[in-house]
């Protein structure tokens, strides 16, 4: 009965796999028709961002006019704020440089199938790394079913970034998999390097600190530190430094005291030889950022200092939980888990808005509680059935419901905690370390009595 069981699991899973496959192929094409029919904002922020560090101007203050190229102008950046609409670190910048020379409109396909290509790749780092075919097949069909959710539409069509940081975070947890040498001293380099681009990915940091995986924290500092230094070799100090004081306007956006995205009449209907750079598609207003939430529903207006100050105590009780668990022998894919929940809590914290495109690195902590699969099959069904209500009424709210008022901002949170409460799990099932010592004393005294056999019998 066992092998029945098994054999119809696996067909259904192939069908699954199936399914989504052709859903993700019907997802491309749609992003390739939007590609075409709209301007991709937030790609063109960054690429303008880019264009004016290679100019010596400031990548966050520059307000354009006549007297400057139109491939300098970003046409729905509000001419009346002091900032403009570019938010990321100089570091993302950087990565854009060597293609800003680059027309808008063919940077605009080639960003589209660059976040194609990273997310395959990333699935396939993750599912080549769980050893396990019905793992991996898993892997690929959760992964392809995200691709057809409103959330990548958004982040493709937007142009937006957040793909790369989950490819990062996939290509540092292979090479950490890789059964050679410097396979974790590569990941941890890798890891800080996407530190650098995203700062809130450093929360990967405290369950390796407690879990004490030295070597990767090692190549985690030296990647941070080397992609730093090289922004502030080729851009200079100063541009750090305007990007530090332009980010407490994002959270004035945030609380709607200003806005920073207000097309002006005056700039030309053609800008960078396209004419729908201000048009985007339309979608339901999602910003999940604690902070909007606050505001919006609680009437409270938290200051930037405020959300860092929760943020701080956030991470205060992680290193209590984390420092609780530290003799628990948790796996990479277990640490991988638990920096993937910690990341999404801390970005509610950000001062700033948070859009549901975001939601893409939901890949990493679905992929590691796929891997997981087995330490999770330990935990009391009582435990973790709640958890797939949560799975299941999120993603009911971000399809099904979609277009209804706040049911993406619903649809976030229940997901969230949907992968805390697997988290959990995961961590609770993880073995003690006496337990690993004594499994290592027993398999020792059954080789030694083994040899001790062998030598009577010689």
């Amino acid at each position: 009965m066992k092998k029945e069981t098994g054999v119809k699991g696996y067909s259904l899973l192939n069908v699954v796999l199936v399914f989504t496959i052709i859903i993700a192929i019907r997802g491309f094409l749609i992003d390739f028709s939007n590609t075409y029919t709209y301007g991709g904002v937030d790609l063109r922020n960054r690429v303008v961002g880019a264009r004016l560090m290679l100019e010596g101007l400031d990548p966050y203050r520059f307000k354009w006019s006549e007297g400057y190229p139109d491939t300098l102008l970003d046409p729905i950046d509000n001419p009346l704020t002091p900032v403009n609409r570019v938010s990321v670190p100089p570091t993302v910048l950087m990565l854009h440089v060597p293609l800003a020379g680059i027309k808008y409109s063919i940077q605009r396909f080639l960003w589209l199938f660059a976040q194609w290509l990273l997310l395959l790749t990333s699935l396939f780092f993750l599912a080549s790394s769980s050893g396990d075919k019905e793992k991996k097949k898993a892997i690929w069909a959760t992964g392809l079913f995200i691709s057809a959710l409103p959330i990548w539409r958004f982040h493709v069509e937007r142009g937006q970034i957040y793909i790369l940081y989950v490819f990062l975070v996939s290509f540092s947890y292979w090479l950490s998999k890789r059964d050679w040498k410097h396979g974790l001293l590569a990941g941890g380099l890798v890891l800080g390097f996407t530190m650098a681009l995203r700062p809130t990915i450093a929360v990967f940091s405290l369950p390796l600190i407690f879990q004490r995986k030295w070597k990767f924290l090692a190549g985690a500092a030296t990647g941070l530190l080397v992609c730093l230094l090289l922004s502030v070799m080729l851009f200079g100090a100063s541009v750090w430094s305007s990007y530090l004081d332009a980010m407490p306007y994002h959270a004035k956006a945030n609380l709607g005291e200003i806005n920073l995205d207000a097309y002006n009449p005056g700039y030309p209907p053609v800008v960078d030889g396209m004419n729908n750079l201000t048009s985007a598609m339309g979608i339901p207003y999602n910003n999940s950022s604690l902070q909007f939430v606050v505001s919006y529903f609680i009437k409270i207006n938290l200051s930037s200092n405020a959300m860092i100050s929760l943020a701080l105590i956030v991470l205060m009780l992680a290193c209590l939980y984390f420092y609780s668990n530290r003799h628990r022998r948790f796996s990479l894919s277990a640490i991988f888990l638990s920096g993937s929940v910690l990341l999404l809590l801390v970005e509610y914290f950000v001062p700033a808005i948070k859009s549901f495109y975001m939601e893409i690195v939901w890949i990493l902590p679905a992929s590691m509680a796929i891997i997981q699969k087995e330490r999770l099959g330990e935990v009391d069904s009582r435990r973790i059935k709640p958890a797939f209500l949560l799975l299941f009424l999120g993603l009911f709210y971000n399809t099904v419901i979609y277009s209804n008022l706040h049911s993406l901002l619903i649809s976030d949170y229940l997901i969230f905690l949907f992968f805390a409460i697997v988290s959990y799990c995961v961590n609770t099932a993880q073995p003690l370390e006496r337990d690993s010592f004594s499994q290592a004393q027993a398999v020792s005294h059954s080789t030694l009595g083994n040899i001790v056999d062998g030598s009577e019998q010689g």
